[in-house]
């Protein structure tokens, strides 16, 4: 029984090396080109246009009679007005609580947001795309012997730029919290001093630069996938057969 469950272990681990080999494959053969043409079909056209980015802006709304926050009413060494929150003055005179009213929800750049998800999800086929590919290489690499590896090297090489790409824009991951995170912190202002427009301004540029980070990431993914397309083309004999004969286990 025990031979037998070892039989059936080293079955399912062939077929899921056979499933991976298949998957790689395709992603080189079909999935690449196709992505490839669709991203430059997103490029050419609206939203990420580059001529377009102004669509992408939106107007903030602050209502100024919800801008009011509890503040103390003791006067400082200089005779100016203490600007503390109520809450937080040690001060030991008396203070005034201001009745504080909540601002109705203020909406993050919807536009944007939906640009973003569609990238986003770009992003996520890019990495998975490379992980596949990654695996497929390495199930490709023969055994270690003396001489004749010229081929191996080529294989870590692709590998190499594979793994690239991949941390690349796993790293990108991070970009649209950080924008977020930024936009925030500037609509925090703006409700606070909605007579500066300096805060309006600040959001304005926020947005567009975020997406004109969305339009470069799709530019540098398009151009990434046509690298790796053509490293992996003009080098296919090597990573196929890294040692001169066929191998049978690609197809």
């Amino acid at each position: 029984m025990a031979a037998l469950n070892k039989s059936q272990t080293a079955k399912t681990l062939n077929n899921h090396e056979e499933e991976c080999k298949r998957i790689g494959r395709e992603i080189y053969d079909t999935k690449i080109p196709q992505r490839i043409n669709y991203l430059n079909e997103l490029l050419s056209k609206t939203p990420f246009n580059q001529r377009k980015y102004r669509e992408a802006e939106v107007e903030i709304h602050i209502d100024p009679l919800y801008c009011h926050f509890d503040h103390c009413i003791h006067m400082t060494d200089n005779k100016d007005k203490c600007r503390i929150p109520a809450d937080e003055c040690t001060n030991n005179v008396v203070k005034k609580q201001c009745h504080v009213a909540v601002h109705p929800p203020i909406p993050c750049n919807i536009k944007l947001c939906e640009l973003s998800d569609m990238v986003e999800d770009l992003r996520l086929d890019i990495v998975e795309d490379m992980v596949q590919l990654k695996a497929w290489i390495k199930l490709l690499i023969p055994k270690v012997e003396d001489g004749n590896n010229f081929g191996v090297e080529v294989q870590r090489m692709i590998l190499t730029k594979i793994e690239a790409i991949k941390k690349k824009f796993m790293e990108n991951f991070e970009g649209i919290t950080m924008y977020h995170h930024e936009r925030a912190t500037y609509v925090s202002s703006l409700c606070k001093y909605p007579h500066i427009e300096d805060n309006r301004r600040a959001i304005l540029k926020a947005d567009q630069h975020a997406f004109i980070s969305l339009r470069l990431e799709l530019q540098e993914m398009k151009q990434l996938y046509m690298d790796i397309n053509d490293a992996m083309k003009k080098n296919f004999d090597k990573i196929a057969q890294p040692k001169g004969t066929l191998s049978q286990s690609m197809y």
